[in-house]
């Protein structure tokens, strides 16, 4: 007899365990995809389904649709298709961690254009509870992958992709986040699409089909504003491979949500231009913010540089090295007669040195200390002949 208390409190316990595990706190198809529509509108987005199942921890958003919008613009509609999230998980306060999210084919096609991307996957998708940070607006995933995509126009195809792989986590602590996203077997053929008359000079430079691939990666501490992109390649086969690097300070993650706050007051203000320069002066008050840390920007050549020479100097009646230098003798003048100042020929150098013999060419702005991005455009603005002469800036070729 003295038993039953102990007995009572496990039937207690087990009940109290059906009754948390039953249809009562079962997930909310519709509360979901109204929490992940929600991060998409603060970018221009409405994201809607024309059905929501559930099936245990299994959701999926059937006929499901995403409209962007953007002032002055026509809305752009694409087609999800029945879109399935796996293992979803509620956080709570309109958090949710998704393990796997599928989406079979994603379209969109408007007048003449077609876009079309297949197999859509994301594995650890995080969509953060609702607050008032900038993480209310964004969505974290450790990996996302699609296979192929195509863009067309007028039924020819203009640019073709095998497929990209990305991911967008928080870095530790949550102060921010790191990005990587690449693509891999992209390719064009201009002639397909292009004027008629432009065909010689296609054939010539050799571009009659163009292979690709791009890789950009970097990371952004939203509490101390500092954003870098570490890599930012376009890797274009037999033509070369231009490269970019970045870094600024000021962004931070209040400063993002005051530019999504800016842009989001600019789509629902009825007067569209009163809104675009409402927007614009917001614009100017948030630039004072930022500060540019470095710039780089690069070309490695694979070719086209000699081709090119090559071509325009057989329509001259010269070789592309005699093309080349007469380029390298006008580019004094061409300065001098826009009033640039060229100190130490920096520019003429560097130009020169490449048409010589192309290999790479960069432009780089690296200041001691960050610098303003307002004086920076006051300071190009009041003395553009002096932009050549910026404190930090080099041109260099052949390095």
């Amino acid at each position: 007899m003295k038993s039953l208390p102990s007995r009572r409190y496990a039937l207690a316990v087990l009940a109290a365990g059906t009754l948390l595990s039953g249809p009562a706190f079962a997930l909310d198809g519709n509360a979901f995809l109204a929490a992940l529509g929600q991060r998409y509108e603060a970018s221009g987005g409405k994201l809607t389904a024309g059905e929501v199942t559930v099936d245990g921890s299994t959701i999926i958003a059937k006929s499901a649709r995403l409209e962007m919008t953007s002032p002055q613009s026509p809305s752009v509609v694409l087609s999800l298709g029945d879109v399935t999230f796996e293992n979803v998980e509620d956080l709570g306060n309109g958090g949710y961690r998704v393990a796997h999210m599928t989406m079979p084919e994603l379209i969109f096609s408007q007048d003449k254009t077609a876009f079309n991307l297949k197999d859509v996957k994301t594995d650890g998708m995080e969509i953060p509870p609702m607050g008032n940070d900038w993480t209310s607006t964004t969505i974290f995933y450790d990996k996302t992958t699609t296979g192929p995509m195509t863009i067309s126009m007028d039924g020819k195809t203009i640019l073709s992709v095998a497929g990209s792989q990305a991911a967008m986590k928080r870095t530790d602590g949550g102060r921010g986040m790191f990005f990587d996203f690449t693509v891999d077997g992209m390719h064009m053929e201009p002639a397909t699409f292009a004027d008629p008359a432009s065909l010689p000079t296609i054939k010539a430079l050799g571009i009659e089909t163009i292979d690709a691939k791009a890789a950009l990666s970097g990371q952004w501490d939203a509490e101390s504003g500092v954003f870098t992109l570490n890599r930012y390649d376009i890797d274009a086969a037999n033509i070369g491979t231009l490269k970019m690097e970045f870094a600024m300070t000021g962004y931070t993650g209040a400063l993002h949500k005051t530019v999504q706050d800016t842009q989001k007051a600019m789509r629902d203000n009825p007067d569209q231009q009163a809104g675009a320069q409402a927007a614009g002066l917001a614009m100017l008050g948030i630039a004072q913010q930022i500060n540019i840390g470095n710039i780089l920007l690069r070309f490695e050549d694979a070719g086209i540089t000699g081709r090119t020479l090559d071509y325009f100097g057989k329509s001259q009646g010269v070789s592309g090295e005699q093309f080349a230098g007469a380029i390298k003798g006008m580019v004094p003048m061409m300065l001098a007669q826009q009033g640039i100042q060229d100190p130490d020929n920096r520019l003429s150098t560097a130009v020169g040195n490449f048409l010589e013999k192309p290999k790479n060419i960069s432009i780089a702005f690296k200041p001691s200390q960050p610098t303003p991005v307002m004086s920076l455009v006051g300071t190009i603005s009041a003395s553009p002949a002096s932009i050549l002469s910026l404190p930090g800036l080099s041109i260099t070729a052949n390095d």
